[in-house]
């Protein structure tokens, strides 16, 4: 999540979710805003083999994005620029 001043944008990065050669149509990023309600954002992620679907604030926002990780992965990774935050699992 990026913070700005009357908004979020959070960034989903597929240019490491596995081999993305079969085109260059696909798209690495997508980005959307995300306003926080009352200083929070929630985020919804769901996620399979091959894909993942990201809603923000109860659907306001959504990502669904398709991924080819290799056999070996098996993390996520988060990070926030200049905004604490917490994740509840």
């Amino acid at each position: 999540m990026l913070h700005g001043k009357l908004h979020l944008s959070s960034t989903f990065d597929r240019s490491k979710s596995g081999d993305i050669s079969f085109s260059d149509k696909f798209s690495a990023y997508h980005e959307t805003r995300v306003t926080p309600k009352k200083k929070r954002v929630k985020l919804s992620i769901f996620v399979d083999e091959s894909s993942i679907e990201v809603f923000g604030n109860d659907s306001l926002s959504v990502f669904q994005n398709v991924v080819f990780p290799d056999g070996a992965s098996d993390g996520q990774s988060f990070y926030s620029k200049g905004v604490p935050f917490k994740i509840r699992l």
